[in-house]
């Protein structure tokens, strides 16, 4: 599935202050729609490296206008970890919570548990609310990401949500750790996740390990986004469901039908 990122911030590191506007935003969410995207994550709390939280009431103030048209045309998902802003977006029209903190807020699950609404948990080393310090794992990779999920699966579960509400994102660029080499890992050994048992999310768009020497933008990164993508879905092998989260939705879809 096709997961357009739709960011109504001014400090965003690829597309910031472009859509931060309801108009440009309903512009921006109609054109993912007719490229194909078959959900837009919404987010207005910026969470590139460097980038401190900017707090609940901010947050909404950007974002609390926008989710309720765009539900209205495809499912929306609320790129936030504060389970007060998931509630206002749930009750506003979302069905997906994109948490890049694991539902760590202690009223996340509940609030999913009773909503029904789905929930995205992404594995990271950060720490709340300073998106630049992390607690760098040691060991193995994979391990650490697996480690990671049975803990916060295991207490969904004891909260009174179900499997079917979860997706998992094993995190990318400077959420999976400092080192660069560690998603360029993580790409390699993907497919590993796959026998988890639940739908994984791909979020490599544009990161910043992609960088190339001499880009003038971050819009430079699409293509080798893409090739991720492909090698990614090609080395799962249909085992699970494949989220791929992109900036450009177009070259994105392309290549899942190509």
């Amino acid at each position: 599935m096709i997961v357009g990122i739709l960011n109504l911030t001014p400090d965003s590191f690829s597309d910031g202050g472009e859509y931060n506007q309801l108009a440009a935003a309903m512009l921006r969410a109609e054109k993912l729609i007719s490229e194909s995207a078959e959900i837009i994550d919404v987010g207005g709390d910026s969470t590139r490296p460097g980038s401190s939280c900017v707090g609940v009431i901010e947050e909404w103030a950007r974002i609390g206008s926008i989710i309720e048209p765009i539900s209205k045309l495809i499912p929306v998902s609320v790129d936030t970890h504060h389970a007060v802003v998931a509630k206002k977006a749930i009750e506003a029209g979302a069905s997906i919570v994109n948490d890049i903190w694991a539902a760590r807020d202690p009223e996340m699950f509940s609030l999913i548990a009773r909503t029904g609404a789905k929930i995205i948990l992404m594995y990271s080393t950060i720490k709340a609310p300073h998106f630049f310090e992390y607690n760098e794992p040691s060991g193995d990779l994979i391990s650490n990401i697996r480690k990671f999920f049975e803990e916060r699966i295991s207490t969904a579960l004891t909260q009174g949500v179900t499997r079917e509400q979860l997706i998992l994102d094993p995190g990318m660029g400077a959420f999976l750790s400092s080192d660069p080499t560690k998603s360029w890992e993580l790409i390699e050994r993907f497919s590993e996740l796959g026998d988890l048992g639940f739908p994984l999310m791909l979020g490599c768009s544009r990161k910043g390990f992609l960088k190339q020497p001499g880009e003038k933008n971050a819009q430079e990164r699409d293509a080798a986004s893409v090739e991720i993508s492909c090698r990614v879905k090609a080395a799962l092998r249909g085992r699970c469901e494949l989220l791929i989260r992109t900036h450009n939705v177009a070259l994105d879809k392309l290549s899942t039908v190509s």
